[in-house]
């Protein structure tokens, strides 16, 4: 599916430069990567996993058991990639809970957008048995879904309490999945927009 690409977002204000941030919200598994990493390319922007970042770390079996990475490290590198250049961004699966949220909030300076990815747990648990990565076993995803309603779901109510908006696109098999990928990429691109960067 091609859209806009190659899009050019860049300070069309001429004035002070602003980072922005597309967080992407979702469990294990529902396609929140897929997504991110389309509209990234679709729109020219700047592709930040916590993912990626964990599984550079050597820490493949914590990971294989549906734990987190060491946490200085990733807020280390998840600071050092976004401060890489001023350029837009989507990060994909962080904030995880509510302490990091709340370093992301005071550590990054710049506007965010939050979008959530939701999907059925059962399908969750469907596109683990189709996948074949280490860290994504059942055993693991389980974990990281039982991590997601302790953890996830409340940091995620305290960003609505906040007032902040979260987008949330329904990516449960059987959806449109161009349609989500559109519709993400029309949420980004608005906002790019507002700011003056699009």
């Amino acid at each position: 599916m091609q859209m806009d690409h190659a899009i050019e977002c860049q300070n069309v204000n001429k004035g002070e430069m602003i980072m922005v941030g597309i967080i992407m919200l979702g469990a294990t598994n529902s396609g929140k990567s897929t997504i991110a990493k389309f509209v990234s390319n679709n729109l020219g922007i700047r592709y930040i996993s916590s993912g990626d970042i964990a599984r550079q770390m050597n820490v493949d079996d914590e990971l294989a058991k549906g734990k987190l990475a060491p946490e200085d490290e990733m807020r280390n590198r998840i600071f050092s990639a976004i401060y890489e250049n001023d350029r837009p961004f989507i990060l994909d699966g962080f904030p995880r809970f509510l302490d990091q949220y709340k370093w992301l909030k005071s550590a990054i300076k710049c506007d965010m957008i939050f979008i959530q990815i939701s999907v059925p747990d059962r399908h969750l648990l469907q596109r683990a048995i189709n996948r074949n990565r280490n860290d994504d076993n059942v055993d693991a995803v389980l974990e990281k879904v039982k991590f997601w309603y302790k953890e996830t779901v409340p940091m995620i109510n305290d960003i609505l309490y906040e007032g902040e908006i979260v987008h949330n696109i329904n990516n449960a098999n059987g959806t449109n999945v161009g349609r989500n990928m559109k519709a993400v990429n029309d949420i980004v691109k608005k906002f790019l927009k507002e700011e003056g960067l699009c």
